[in-house]
């Protein structure tokens, strides 16, 4: 077999490639080799049988001939003279192919013959010539002249032969001499024809020109062509292939390299890149879609929690390609927490099932009290599901997800499916679901502050009948009261009313359950708690530990609204260091029934009311206490050695000050450095309740009495000093 390959290999016959074209040429020209050696061949032959012919046959003719004569002319008559040269013209006369040669043999042998029967006639007479001989000598004359002119035509024809063969073997190297220019030339031209071929279709390929014009041949160049044209065809592949991945066709697959080699490689990795930036951008915008369809769902069911539960769980199942969803939402029943199922969807329509789970049962309670999703990728046995009659697979998966907001756990979503929940679902579902809790949160505020809406209508009233010190607060109130029932009007559609009216108003704001829980505060108080202890006060916080040492004084206000007090009182708050006094009003909470269910706080800070009324108090009690010493000028200061009151001209009734004082200023800053400690500790003195009588004079040597009496208010605290200047 090898040798057979070898052969076939080396020694191709087709007129395709340049090699089977080459050797057909080295067989034609062998062939006329052949040919030419043939017919070279017989004409040598011819020459060398005309030789021989010579050489032995006319050669040796001409020898007996002479010979013959010879003997003739010798008179010899003994026949073994001529017995043999006779024998041997007899033996080449077949072979002279002359007519007039055997004619003339005929005639010598018979002449002979004649001569030899009459000389051995003669010989026994007296030995003489016979007569004969001019006869015989003539014929022999004339073979040898015959013998001769045959001898000169076969030298004449080796001269001949010798011209002819020195033209032919001429005209041979030239034919060979053409014939290889031609089979050169041929061949050059065949190559350099092939090579151009090739060389234009990759200058084409070069330039990006994929054309279908190069022929493949089973010649030399068949491996080098058939490589071309794999690049070319993988070239279009590439080319189809990206106009596929450029329509968006990133499924596209590439045929081209068998997707290996660098740029295979780095194609198919682009496509895979395409395809996962295209899956990337699906799921985004498959995302924001989603979250702005739901936005709208919540938006427009936010009347009740069940309807909107409802739409939301429907949606999202369609939406996310579930088996089926729910929402079980917080309910109190008989004091205690329970996930009420508030709406379920199942195989393409709405279920009404009551369902009612403890929040310390099952993986529903357990991922609402951890507050954390729970994925399922095996399902219990145990798992109750809904069925049709239609027959539907058990699912894949079950996600639960607890609605989280502001901290606190509204309910739980759970979901069922048939295969399972990608990483963009997922974030999807706890974003929704945050959107979800914070609806359910605002619809069930809404309901409790529309009923506190309805009760602060009451306290509105009841407010109108305060004492006249009220009134001007009274009417603010009044003012926020009207905004907060234009907000009731509005609370139909739109829950932020209701932040509006509670937070558009200077007043703290906070309700209280029965169980010591707030169900409502506004943002002026959780503006007022920030950064204090109370700040982690908010809507479901247990109110009781964050009021610290003041929450068994703060217990007994609720009690008494919780048993229907109306309260109202004004106290000394300290937030964050700050003192402040703020009026507080406590009303109680009814619902429809009647029933009291918690109470409503409203203050408000009237510390510039309380020190205006402060200040009021000490400028009438120094005013009594003036009239009562009849003084001609005095001086009043608060505990911090401030100017509350004075008259004009007093620095003249005081030599120790340096120029008038001013309500407000710091006495002391009026006086030299040496005055200063002397005089404070006269003021010391009358602040711990002892009236002191000093003698003076003044810048004109007119004698003054001063006298410093201490100020006390109802409740017998000092809280001023009195100096009362008297002349004379």
């Amino acid at each position: 077999m090898s040798i057979l390959t070898s052969t076939q290999r080396y020694l191709r016959l087709d007129q395709q490639s340049i090699q089977g074209k080459f050797t057909s040429m080295l067989l034609s020209i062998a062939a006329v080799v052949g040919i030419l050696f043939l017919i070279n061949f017989w004409y040598v032959a011819q020459q060398q049988e005309r030789q021989q012919e010579l050489l032995q046959v006319w050669h040796p003719s001409a020898t007996a001939l002479e010979k013959i004569a010879i003997h003739l002319q010798a008179g010899s008559s003994r026949q073994e003279h001529f017995s043999s040269q006779l024998g041997l013209l007899n033996s080449l006369a077949d072979r002279w192919q002359n007519d007039r040669m055997l004619i003339y043999h005929e005639q010598l042998l018979e002449q002979v013959e004649n001569y030899l029967q009459k000389a051995e006639a003669g010989e026994q007479e007296t030995n003489i010539r016979l007569p004969e001989w001019a006869g015989t000598q003539k014929l022999l004359t004339r073979m040898q002249a015959e013998t001769g002119e045959q001898i000169r035509a076969h030298e004449q024809a080796n001269l001949r032969f010798l011209s002819h063969l020195k033209l032919l073997f001429g005209l041979e190297y030239a034919l060979f001499f053409l014939m290889g220019m031609a089979i050169g030339v041929y061949i050059i031209t065949s190559i350099f024809k092939k090579i151009r071929l090739v060389r234009n279709y990759i200058s084409d390929l070069s330039k990006g020109y994929l054309a279908d014009g190069l022929e493949v041949r089973n010649d030399e160049f068949y491996n080098i062509s058939r490589s071309i044209l794999q690049l070319s065809d993988n070239l279009k592949e590439v080319t189809h292939f990206a106009g596929e991945v450029g329509r968006g066709n990133l499924d596209a697959s590439l045929n081209a390299f068998d997707e290996k080699g660098e740029l295979g490689r780095s194609l198919s990795e682009m496509r895979d890149s395409l395809r996962q930036v295209a899956d990337k951008e699906k799921n985004v915008r498959w995302f924001n879609e989603g979250i702005a369809t739901f936005a709208e769902i919540l938006r427009r069911h936010s009347g009740h929690v069940d309807e909107l539960c409802g739409a939301t769980v429907s949606e999202l199942v369609k939406y996310t390609g579930a088996l089926q969803g729910a929402v079980f939402v917080t309910k109190t029943s008989q004091g205690t927490t329970v996930l009420q199922m508030s709406a379920c969807y199942a195989y393409d329509r709405q279920k009404y099932l009551h369902k009612e789970i403890p929040v310390d049962s099952g993986l529903i309670g357990q991922a609402f009290l951890e507050k954390a999703p729970k994925y399922l990728r095996e399902i219990p046995k145990n798992w109750e599901s809904i069925t049709t009659g239609l027959g539907q697979g058990s699912p894949e998966s079950i996600l639960m997800i607890p609605l989280m907001h502001g901290g606190q756990a509204e309910g739980v979503l759970e979901l069922a499916s048939l295969r399972s929940f990608q990483e963009h679902e997922l974030e999807f579902l706890n974003k929704v679901t945050e959107s979800l809790a914070a609806s359910i949160s605002a619809v069930r505020t809404s309901q409790e502050t529309r009923r506190l809406l309805q009760e602060s209508q009451g306290v509105a009233e009841e407010l109108r009948s305060q004492e006249e010190e009220m009134r001007q607060n009274m009417e603010e109130m009044q003012a926020t009261q009207e905004e907060m029932a234009r907000a009731q009007r509005e609370l139909a559609n739109k829950e932020t009313n209701l932040n509006a009216f509670i937070n558009n108003t200077t007043d703290s704001i906070i309700t209280v359950t029965r169980d010591y829980k707030v169900g409502l505060i506004n943002d002026v108080l959780k503006a007022r708690y920030k950064g204090s202890q109370y700040e982690g006060i908010d809507t479901g916080t247990d109110i009781m530990p964050t009021l610290g040492d003041v929450a068994d004084v703060w217990k007994a206000y609720y009690d008494r609204a919780f048993a229907g007090e109306r309260l109202n009182f004004t106290l000394k708050s300290s937030v964050r260091g700050e003192d402040s006094w703020r009026e507080y009003t406590i009303h109680p909470i009814t619902d429809k029934e009647g029933n009291n269910v918690g109470c409503s706080v409203i203050s408000r800070d009237i510390t510039d009311k309380v020190k205006q009324e402060a200040s009021m108090a000490q400028k009438s009690a120094v005013l009594a206490k003036v009239v009562e010493l009849k003084a001609d000028g005095y001086l009043a200061l608060d505990t911090a050695y401030k100017v509350i009151v004075t008259t004009k001209g007093v620095d003249e009734l005081l030599p120790e000050l340096e120029t008038q004082p001013r309500e407000h200023d710091l006495l002391l800053n009026l006086m030299s450095a040496d005055s200063r400690s002397r005089w404070k500790e006269v003021y010391d003195i009358v602040l711990s309740g002892k009236p002191v009588n000093l003698n003076t004079k003044t810048a004109q040597e007119e004698d003054v009495k001063l006298m410093l009496q201490p100020i006390h208010n109802d409740q017998k605290e000092i809280i001023a000093l009195l100096i009362a200047a008297k002349k004379g």
